[in-house]
């Protein structure tokens, strides 16, 4: 006859199965490499499907169905301004003069983005200031003529802007969806790339320069500060042209969040699977609260907030690419782009919501 186990007996037996059951799961996720970038949630997900030994299709990580859109797409039309040969000469005398042969010349062609338009703002205080000393030299029909042409720019500014903005490549490289998320999220190599955005921004929220009625003597013969040095602007843009890692940021909020939405079949019956809705705590439910408490809460959910927290950082300096006049395609995107973040939190406090009623039924103390 059979005698009946000791209740510390008992309470050893079922340690030692849920040990067992801990070291299997250990063993099997070391069997399956994950994605780069994904292998937080995709450990995670392996113990909760060895735990129910569950099927584990793999996972379908789709290309996003929206990207930046191409140019072509974003054309600005900005009416064409020109002097003469013959007035352009004349000019030699003005700083003006010189960034117009600069403008014109082979290698001021090939000139784009925010350079370009870095250039057309030095280019505007230089015609204000070339017309008030053309005024006062007497020479009124030609200042007339580059008052004209500095009112005509002044106007044409904000198209300006927002071509160099669509435009640039290191803006663009900034906002497209990486061909793979990122790996690991690193404050060291976000923080020199806000650095480059707020060169950036200080270029694109400068007022822009004022008639010669604001040019004393003084500022006449020269132009006046630029809101950011040139040369640390282009040192910001070639930053930002060269780095994915802002790319591979707003692909990885995209990858976790479609890849966490893909486990929920996996855990919408976990109180069902472990078996709590009958009497006692299996084995299986105490292995899957340590799997949640071990893998979710801790390096899943720590991931999501480091790239959560990275993009909340870049978000107050994206408002400012979203210039109502811009083309709907860029607000679009941008908005997508912005979109991100909220995306991945609310997906994963769905999936939470499941471990949550699982809890309850097994009797869990949340916590531990």
């Amino acid at each position: 006859m059979t005698q009946p186990q000791h209740p510390n007996q008992r309470c050893l037996t079922c340690r030692y199965r849920t040990w067992v059951w801990l070291a299997t799961l250990l063993l099997l996720a070391a069997c399956n490499p994950a994605p780069v970038g994904l292998e937080q949630v995709a450990d995670y997900r392996q113990r909760v499907a060895n735990t129910l030994k569950s099927p584990l299709p793999a996972p379908v990580l789709a290309a996003p169905t929206w990207q930046l859109p191409p140019l072509r797409e974003l054309r600005i039309e900005v009416p064409s301004q020109s002097l003469s040969l013959l007035d352009a000469i004349r000019l030699d005398q003005c700083q003006a003069g010189s960034l117009i042969a600069e403008r014109n010349s082979s290698l001021g062609k090939l000139q784009q983005g925010l350079v370009r338009y870095y250039h057309d703002y030095q280019l505007l205080q230089a015609l204000y200031i070339c017309a008030a000393q053309l005024e006062q030299q007497g020479q009124l029909e030609l200042a007339q003529k580059v008052s004209d042409l500095s009112r005509n720019k002044a106007a044409n500014m904000t198209q300006l802007k927002l071509q160099a903005l669509v435009s640039d490549p290191s803006i663009r490289q900034s906002l497209r969806l990486a061909d793979r998320p990122l790996a690991k999220v690193d404050p060291a190599q976000l923080a020199p790339l806000l650095t480059a955005l707020q060169q950036v921004y200080l270029l694109l929220n400068a007022p822009l320069p004022a008639p010669n009625a604001a040019f004393n003597q003084e500022q006449q013969s020269e132009l006046s500060i630029a809101p950011v040095a040139l040369d640390e602007l282009e040192q910001a843009l070639q930053l930002l042209e060269q780095s994915p890692y802002l790319s591979q940021l707003w692909r990885a909020l995209y990858d976790q969040q479609q890849y966490l939405q893909q486990l929920t079949p996996l855990v919408q019956d976990l109180s069902a699977a472990a078996g709590c809705l009958s009497a006692g705590t299996p084995s299986r439910a105490l292995v899957l609260r340590n799997v949640f408490v071990q893998y979710f809460s801790g390096p899943v959910q720590q991931h999501f907030a480091g790239l959560i927290r990275q993009a909340q950082q870049v978000a107050p300096l994206l408002t400012l690419l979203a210039s109502p006049e811009a083309p709907q395609a860029w607000l679009t995107h941008l908005r997508q782009i912005n979109a991100l973040p909220d995306q991945l939190t609310d997906t994963t406090r769905n999936h939470v919501r499941y471990w949550q009623q699982f809890f309850s039924d097994c009797g869990f103390t949340p916590g531990t």
